[in-house]
């Protein structure tokens, strides 16, 4: 039998999320498999770790926004012991919740593809390279100069072998606090930071959109919704004091121009395909 980790993160208000995500997950989420859950809340208590001795939650303090996401592979980090007598590593975002059942056909690395990661395409960005948020900050080590990367990664959903997981934590979580050293937050912090680990590499298998949906449609097939956090609480309040790129002016005009014109192209290739 597989032995699958799985790490969730829930602090401050995020803790609303949990109770969802563990019901779905259980019930639907390689049920064949052996399951534990490290959650790092700042809640005295969550839901079920009493009748689940697989639950194990680990003091994380609320930190303030950006950090949650950005620091969350120093997280990670702290139980690194643990994680490496698993077969598999996954991480989801919080608001993640099964909405079918999810076989290691699915969603594990395939071995004949020489997969040893798991990632999810980005709802958002699949129209078009042009489209794909990358940080073109040249001081930032999530850097992706122009004409490289070809997907835009969500980092909702991350997984992998516990030995390529672990390898991949380490070098980003490294990245991140060379880059806070210099007082570089990556445009969208941790995500940015995966984007640009795999971007030279192939040996990751990519989910499709139906893994991270945000609404449900009768017309689309939906695997993980990712529940819209606005239903649960002002997220707004939550980001209140998000730091931003340390770009300068000149960069920062140029990203904003050039996402400009994506959204021109788009749509227009959109209104072409109507006609």
């Amino acid at each position: 039998m597989q032995k699958i980790a799985i790490l969730y993160i829930c602090t401050g208000k995020y803790q609303v999320l949990w109770k969802e995500f563990y019901e779905s997950f259980e019930k639907l989420f390689l049920t064949s498999c052996s399951k534990d859950y490290y959650v790092f809340t700042d809640a005295d208590s969550i839901e079920y770790e009493q009748d689940n001795h697989r639950i194990h939650r680990i003091y994380q303090e609320a930190l303030p926004w950006p950090y949650p996401t950005l620091l969350r592979f120093k997280m990670f980090l702290k139980i690194e012991k643990e994680l490496k007598s698993y077969d598999y590593i996954f991480f989801f975002n919080s608001n993640a919740e099964a909405r079918m059942q999810i076989t290691e056909e699915m969603i594990l690395p395939r071995k004949e593809f020489k997969e040893s990661l798991v990632m999810v395409k980005h709802p958002s960005f699949n129209w078009s390279v042009l489209n794909n948020p990358y940080d073109r900050n040249f001081h930032s080590k999530a850097y992706i100069p122009y004409g490289l990367g070809k997907v835009y990664i969500q980092a909702c959903i991350l997984g992998g072998t516990s030995k390529a997981f672990m390898r991949m934590t380490k070098t980003i979580s490294d990245r991140i606090d060379r880059d806070l050293k210099k007082d570089v937050i990556a445009l969208w912090h941790d995500e940015s930071y995966v984007n640009r680990y795999l971007v030279f590499r192939r040996d990751y298998r990519l989910l499709g959109r139906e893994f991270a949906r945000q609404r449900l449609h009768p017309d689309s097939e939906c695997v993980i919704l990712m529940r819209p956090k606005e239903d649960y609480f002002n997220v707004e309040s939550v980001k209140a004091e998000a730091e931003e790129t340390a770009l300068s002016k000149n960069n920062l005009k140029w990203n904003h121009y050039n996402l400009l014109l994506a959204e021109i192209l788009k749509d227009k290739f959109l209104t072409g395909k109507k006609k």
